[in-house]
């Protein structure tokens, strides 16, 4: 009876417009999804450590991988037939049609560290071509770019990053890979992955008084970054004559000068004490940056295309999921996870 109501629901929904709802395993606590380049096939990531690879629009399983790490992150190769996954301080290779496994690298053991998980994660992967991967992974808490070929030898220098933020809450890799966002307590960069070069701003004036980075995105393009901020001046307990941020805000930079392009903030009634974005995501095309929030669990929408100031708030709530939200390859669909759910929201719809 519940599975029919469910579904009764869905189908009311969609029928009105609403967003698409697709299920996990009951048990299932979903946190990251990536699209393959045509974007009828969804990745779809959640504990206990498992990877599962769906059909859209329906969302048929096509295959599934259990027993490994949680905390894994995946991605497709730019033709969409291999799927690579971290685990363990590893790569592993699969079929993107069956599954099936095509093989793996240890990169502990080719680095030659004398680290174990968790002190070595993989936080982010991307394709640069068939052959070649950049990573961003953490070791004893730094940052660092990796470039791995796909025959399991490095490429290039290990690229240290240093100490920075909450790495894991970003979206760093521009579309093709060729550059990579980072920011740290009052510096933004950018990392041209081929060339292992840097460049810094330093933008601590630039920030509002007790600013915290909490997350980052770069535009696909890699001509953007948008960062957002949360104000922790209520951890102070005596009186400062600095400006409040009066709510979590994020910042857009042109990553080729380091100038500010826009100040975007939340919606006015989901400014609790503490409030910070938690999730950046831009669209493929750039009109459109999605943000989740962390106390509020909210997913805004920002038409940076547009003049209206105020976002568009897609979901509030329990009913809501913070993690990672994604869009699809061409712009059409925008994909969050949480639990057993994964929610499609229909960008044709949006203003």
């Amino acid at each position: 009876m519940k599975r029919l109501i469910a579904t009764a629901v869905l189908l009311l929904l969609t029928a009105c417009g609403g967003p698409r709802v697709l299920h996990l395993p009951w048990g299932a606590e979903g946190y990251a999804l990536a699209f393959a380049p045509d974007g009828k096939v969804l990745l779809v990531l959640y504990s206990p450590g498992t990877v599962e690879c769906r059909d859209l629009p329906g969302g048929r399983v096509r295959w599934r991988v259990e027993g490994l790490w949680d905390g894994l992150r995946a991605t497709f190769s730019p033709d969409g037939q291999e799927v690579a996954v971290s685990s363990e301080g590893r790569l592993l290779f699969y079929d993107a049609d069956d599954g099936e496994p095509r093989g793996e690298i240890d990169l502990v053991a080719q680095q030659g560290l004398d680290i174990k998980p968790p002190l070595y994660s993989v936080l982010h992967i991307q394709y640069l071509s068939a052959d070649r991967l950049a990573l961003l992974t953490q070791h004893r808490n730094i940052l660092f770019l990796e470039t791995w070929n796909r025959d399991g030898s490095l490429a290039g220098e290990v690229v240290s990053l240093g100490d920075r933020g909450n790495p894991d809450w970003w979206h760093p890799f521009s579309r093709d890979g060729s550059q990579a966002a980072y920011v740290g307590y009052d510096t933004l960069g950018l990392v041209d992955v081929a060339a292992g070069e840097c460049r810094e701003w330093n933008i601590q004036d630039q920030l509002p008084a007790y600013r915290h980075v909490s997350t980052l995105a770069l535009s696909l393009d890699g001509d953007e970054v948008a960062v957002g901020l949360a104000d922790m001046s209520y951890l102070w307990s005596t009186p400062d004559p600095h400006p409040r941020i009066a709510g979590p805000m994020i910042l857009r930079f042109d990553t080729r000068t380091g100038e500010i392009l826009s100040r975007h903030d939340a919606p006015d009634d989901a400014l609790p004490v503490g409030e910070m974005f938690v999730s950046l995501a831009y669209s493929p095309d750039g009109r459109f940056l999605a943000a989740t929030t962390l106390n509020t669990n909210g997913l805004f929408l920002y038409n940076l295309a547009g003049t209206k100031a105020e976002p568009q708030v897609l979901c509030r709530g329990e009913d809501c999921c913070r993690h990672f939200p994604l869009f699809s390859p061409d712009g059409s669909t925008l994909a969050t996870v949480c639990g057993r759910r994964i929610t499609l929201w229909n960008m044709g719809e949006q203003k």
